[in-house]
């Protein structure tokens, strides 16, 4: 007998599950058009799924869904936003918890304020960074707008931006000898001539490792040791970007480390696997590391970037975006992280193909 686990999402305040009916039923509307359908196919009265939606529209207190005379059921953008979220959970069963949490809450939170008429929201697409929460908060506090983050990888956030469904970009990439190959990895997904970019700040990637670093390890050639399991981040992340790049620089096929296809999509989720002892080492952040009390060893420095589209630079978004990089306030909240500074935070580089 086999068990798994399925996530349920539920309001808070009052721990309410969102039965899993309600999925059913959007996703009938979505395929169909039509509500009638979608009970029908999910094996319940009319009633009963009209009921439904209308309960969970009320407790949102924003549409799930919209219906016009003549023209049958769409999704409202809440329900959209639902049943995106819905998926996003189910699929990420390798994630931490916390971390797909996050992403869920930042989702539903621009959806609803929206739904309320708030102020502007802002969609950031980023790569993971330690830093990315407080600059959240700190937009937030600074602006009237809503800052609407979704975790990505860096390769990803920036498809994200050429194709529009963001504003604004984060990205990093290595500085030296493989901003090349960086460059080269995000051409694929934007033209890179078309993009402009502020500096937001450097931060170190190496080896996490368990404390005092028992294996020994120094370089990407000691992760094809036979005994050394690794945890590599997902596919169209920049880390993995840079894992790779540094593997083919020291002559290195993928197939020669162990759990390469092991993947996490955060820098929190592989030092969680390393602290359980799931997995000996994975190419992160000094400041992950040093979250989770793990060791490190510095390999490369990085530069990190907020990236918007050249036409866009007017937006009061990407203004706003620019201050608070360059301020004081910003700086002293990166100086304070490990494996991090500040320095040129702030500076806007109108040109930025290589």
């Amino acid at each position: 007998m086999r068990f798994t686990i399925v996530p349920q999402l539920a309001i808070d305040d009052v721990a309410e599950v969102i039965p899993n009916l309600v999925f059913t039923l959007l996703q009938g509307i979505e395929d169909n058009g039509n509500l009638t359908l979608s009970a029908k196919s999910a094996g319940v009265s009319y009633r009963k799924a009209w009921n439904l939606i209308t309960y969970w529209s009320t407790r949102f207190d924003a549409p799930l869904v919209e219906s016009t005379r003549g023209r049958g059921a769409q999704l409202a953008a809440l329900g959209v936003k639902l049943l995106s979220v819905k998926r996003y959970a189910d699929a990420q069963g390798t994630i931490s918890l916390q971390d797909a949490i996050a992403h869920i809450q930042s989702e539903m939170d621009s959806v609803l304020k929206q739904s309320a008429g708030c102020n502007e929201i802002v969609e950031v697409s980023a790569s993971d960074c330690v830093c990315l929460d407080i600059l959240k908060n700190l937009y937030q506090g600074e602006t009237s707008s809503t800052f609407s983050l979704g975790l990505f990888g860096s390769q990803t956030s920036l498809s994200r931006l050429q194709t529009e469904e963001c504003q604004i970009a984060g990205f990093h990439l290595a500085a030296g000898s493989l901003e090349q190959g960086y460059c080269k990895s995000f051409s694929e997904v934007i033209d890179l001539s078309s993009l402009s970019v502020v500096r937001s700040h450097q931060r170190m990637q190496g080896l996490i490792v368990a404390p005092k670093n028992p294996l020994s390890l120094q370089s990407i050639s000691d992760l094809a040791k036979s005994n050394v399991r690794m945890v590599n981040r997902q596919s169209g992340s920049g880390t993995r970007v840079l894992f790779d790049l540094m593997a083919l620089d020291s002559g290195l096929s993928v197939r020669s480390f162990q759990g390469y296809q092991d993947v996490e999509q955060t820098h929190a989720a592989v030092c969680a696997k390393i602290s359980n002892q799931q997995a000996d080492v994975a190419m992160g952040t000094q400041s992950a590391a040093a979250q989770f009390g793990l060791g490190f060893v510095p390999l490369v420095n990085e530069n990190y970037y907020f990236g918007f589209l050249k036409r866009n630079a007017d937006l009061v978004a990407v203004k706003n975006l620019i201050n608070l990089l360059a301020s004081p306030v910003w700086a002293r909240a990166i100086d304070l992280m490990p494996g991090m500074t500040a320095a040129g935070a702030g500076e806007v580089i109108e040109k930025f193909k290589k």
